[in-house]
């Protein structure tokens, strides 16, 4: 056993346990804190590189650990994908997206993920209203996000969001895997606000 790399790890992980915290988040239904703390710390050790870590500048490391998370969380994702057939959604995909335009633009319809964040759009507006209002306004009308409270809202809106696409997926997957007919089919909802996007489109 490795002493010098085992007493670097154990002061790195307080740090690390917040960076896995966020990274989860960012990551949701992918991997949560613990797992990922565990991934990190079992990595640091493999590759011998707690004492290199824990020798960086503060911000230095803590970028380290963090891509070092974002690289993980995205490994458990693709394995996922490649197991399942399905696809978990980060929240830093769907806030690329919307910065990208994806609730004013109607898309080409090949790529499946802006249908999906649309369909969870049309969710998010019927279980959390207000989280629909602020994206609305951050990413539809450019509202300037000065106050805090305002850019708390939105990155909560964008993480509910990313909860919804993710849940969406997962019963399309399990309608796939138990075939036609075996769920109660759920009924229509459509977003008023992207009925309104669509009408100002066919006036265009």
């Amino acid at each position: 056993m490795d002493i010098d790399q085992n007493t670097a790890l154990l002061e790195l992980m307080d740090e690390l346990r917040r960076v896995a915290e966020v990274t989860a988040v960012e990551w949701p239904g992918t991997i949560d804190a613990d797992e990922l703390t565990q991934e990190i710390s079992l990595r640091l050790l493999r590759d011998r590189q707690a004492t290199t870590v824990t020798d960086l500048a503060g911000r230095q490391r803590r970028r380290g650990l963090y891509r070092m998370a974002q690289q993980i969380a995205s490994d458990y994702r693709n394995d996922y994908d490649h197991f399942s057939g399905n696809y978990n959604y980060s929240t830093r995909e769907v806030r690329e997206m919307l910065d990208n335009g994806v609730l004013v633009e109607a898309g080409d319809g090949h790529d499946p993920a802006p249908l999906d964040l649309r369909a969870a759009f049309a969710e998010l507006e019927r279980e959390h209203a207000s989280y629909a209002a602020a994206l609305v306004a951050r990413y539809v009308h450019c509202v300037p996000m000065s106050r805090p409270n305002e850019r708390k809202g939105v990155q909560r809106g964008a993480d509910k969001l990313t909860e919804l696409m993710n849940r969406l997926g997962r019963a399309r997957q399990q309608d796939y895997t138990e075939g036609p007919g075996s769920r109660t089919a759920l009924p229509a909802r459509q977003s008023p606000y992207l009925v309104a996007q669509e009408e100002q489109r066919s006036f265009a």
